[in-house]
C-alpha cells in the first residue's frame, strides 16, 4: 500500500533530531530541466508563471538562481521536515517516532511539481512550482504532459514490489493526482474524502480536508496501516466513516 499526498506553499525547513540519513531524490535528471527553464525566468516572469506577488516572486528568483544539484549540501532538508502546510498540520511528523519514519520512507510518496515524486527523506531545496503550472520544459507543454509518464511508471513499479495490498490510497489533492495516469496502475485506488455537517449540509471545507488528509496519512504510519479495511477505522478530529455514503474506491467520512 502506498500512500500519496501534495506538497505545501509554506515551508520551513527543520532537518530531524534522529540522525536519520537524507536519501537522494529520485528524478535527477528531469529536476535538472525544469530548474534550466525556471533559471532563466526574470522576476516578473515568474510573477506571471505562478500568479503571485512580486514580493514573492523575488523570493522565488532568489530560491532558483540559488539552486546548486550538485554542491548544495548545505541547502539540503528532508521533505517531509521542510513542508508546513494544512496537510503537514495534520500529518505532525515533528511528534514521528524512528520506526515512523522509517515506515513513512516505504511507503508515503509526495508528489512535486519540481521533484515529481519525493519520499518522505529526499534532500530538497526550498522552491515553490505547483503541477499546475503552465511551464513549458522539454517540448511539453505543461508539468502533467512533462510529469505524467515517470510518475505513473514509478509508482506502478512500487506498487508491484509489494507482496500484498498493492493499493494507491489518494490523500492529495485533485490538482497534483491528476498527474497520475490511473489507467496504466494495475492496483486499486482508494480516495478517503473528508466532510463537515454544515447546518445540516455535508460540505468539504478546503483547510479542513486538508488536515484531515494529513490526519490520516498520520493515523496509517502511527498504526502501521497496510491494507484498506483498516481505514475505516480512522476517528480523528471527530470524524466517522459513512458506509452508506461510500462506495469501493471512495471512503467518506464525516464529523
Amino acid at each position: 500500500m502506498i500512500i500519496v499526498i501534495s506538497p505545501a506553499k509554506k515551508l520551513i525547513p527543520e532537518n530531524n533530531s534522529f540522525g536519520i540519513k537524507t536519501t537522494e531524490f529520485l528524478f535527477q535528471r528531469e529536476t535538472k530541466e525544469i530548474l534550466n527553464v525556471t533559471k532563466s525566468m526574470t522576476i516578473s516572469e515568474l510573477q506571471s508563471l505562478m500568479g503571485i506577488s512580486e514580493k514573492l516572486a523575488k523570493l522565488n528568483h532568489e530560491r532558483y538562481q540559488g539552486f546548486d544539484l550538485e554542491h548544495g549540501e548545505n541547502k539540503v532538508v528532508q521533505a517531509i521536515f521542510t513542508f508546513r502546510g494544512d496537510t503537514y498540520v495534520g500529518l505532525n511528523a515533528d511528534k514521528f517516532t524512528k520506526d515512523d519514519i522509517t515506515f513513512a520512507q516505504k511507503n508515503l510518496r509526495i508528489l512535486s511539481g519540481l521533484y515529481g515524486i519525493l519520499r518522505p527523506l529526499d534532500g530538497i531545496q526550498p522552491y515553490r512550482l505547483e503541477m499546475g503550472t503552465k511551464i513549458g520544459i522539454n517540448g511539453k507543454p505543461n508539468l502533467y504532459d512533462f510529469w505524467t509518464e515517470s510518475v505513473t511508471n514509478k509508482l506502478k513499479k512500487e506498487l508491484e514490489t509489494k507482496t500484498s495490498n498493492k493499493n494507491l490510497i489518494n490523500l492529495a489533492s485533485e490538482e497534483y493526482f491528476k498527474v497520475i495516469d490511473q489507467s496504466k496502475l494495475k492496483s486499486k485506488v482508494i480516495t478517503p474524502i473528508f466532510k463537515t455537517n454544515k447546518n445540516g449540509h455535508l460540505k468539504t471545507i478546503g483547510i479542513l480536508s486538508k488536515r484531515a488528509r494529513g490526519m490520516m496519512a498520520n493515523f496509517i504510519i502511527k498504526n502501521r496501516i497496510e491494507s484498506p479495511q483498516y481505514l475505516k477505522e480512522f476517528s480523528n478530529d471527530g470524524y466517522s466513516f459513512q458506509e452508506k455514503l461510500s462506495s469501493e474506491n471512495k471512503l467518506i467520512f464525516t464529523r
